[in-house]
């Protein structure tokens, strides 16, 4: 045989062995590549179950929380679906129509004036609960754009009546008006926390040390601190959108 013909069959036995080598010297064939990849996903998810798993119950109650503030605001993009707040106040209210609705509501009596010093008088509406009707003082806070991204509520507690029976008649009435908590946080304040999430509305119904609050807030403006938060008071831990 030619010397040329001897290199060009070493040569083509080289080759063969080479690729029989890439397809099949790891014992997979051509389309394992998938397999790998699925093992990879695989293992990814097994990683993120295990982390779950790993959170501790408030954790994971604020991991569900962040998923539903996402979604509801996405969803109120297109819908506009917002319930309205205490004695029909809106988010997104300027100064001048909060004046206007104060008024209107002063007229229907769904709104009294209750003298909160010696020179000083303010409006409050009266809760209507089971056990009578409860005066609730309400601030208002506005954003740069000049609407209001929050409104604090802070009923009037009956004296002979705890925090916990008092905060459940709240609830109580709040189901009537927007349905069941969508999240029951356990709180250490004598009483349990409950959230009610309505497109860009977040309602958060709580106790403090001495009292029980209420707060709406607008999502599209700021996003609620954390339910792990300490001290007496609610943080105030604004992160503007």
């Amino acid at each position: 045989m030619k010397p040329q013909y001897i290199i060009a069959a070493v040569l083509l036995i080289i080759l063969v062995v080479y690729f029989a080598t890439c397809n099949n010297g790891s014992g997979l064939d051509v389309n394992d590549n998938t397999s790998l990849v699925d093992s990879a996903n695989a293992n990814d998810l097994a990683v993120d179950t295990l982390n779950l798993q790993n959170l501790s119950e408030s954790e994971q109650l604020q991991l569900e929380m962040n998923q539903m503030i996402e979604n509801e605001i996405q969803a109120s993009k297109s819908s506009g679906n917002v319930k309205a707040m205490l004695a029909s106040f809106e988010l997104g209210m300027s100064k001048r129509q909060v004046r206007k609705h104060m008024l209107k509501m002063k007229q229907k009596k769904h709104l009294v004036r209750v003298q909160k010093s010696s020179n000083l008088f303010e409006y409050v509406y009266q809760l209507k609960l089971e056990s009578g009707k409860s005066n609730t003082y309400m601030d208002f806070e506005y954003s740069r754009e000049g609407g209001v991204y929050k409104s604090i509520c802070k009923p009037s507690k009956f004296r002979k009546m705890s925090k916990s029976d008092f905060l459940n008649e709240v609830k109580d009435l709040f189901i009537d008006w927007y349905g069941e908590p969508d999240f029951e946080v356990p709180s250490t304040k004598g009483c349990p926390r409950y959230i009610w999430i309505t497109g860009n509305q977040h309602l958060d119904l709580y106790c403090t040390s001495k009292k029980v609050e209420f707060i709406y807030t607008d999502l599209n403006y700021e996003i609620p601190p954390n339910i792990e938060g300490g001290g007496d008071e609610r943080p105030d831990v604004k992160v503007m959108l």
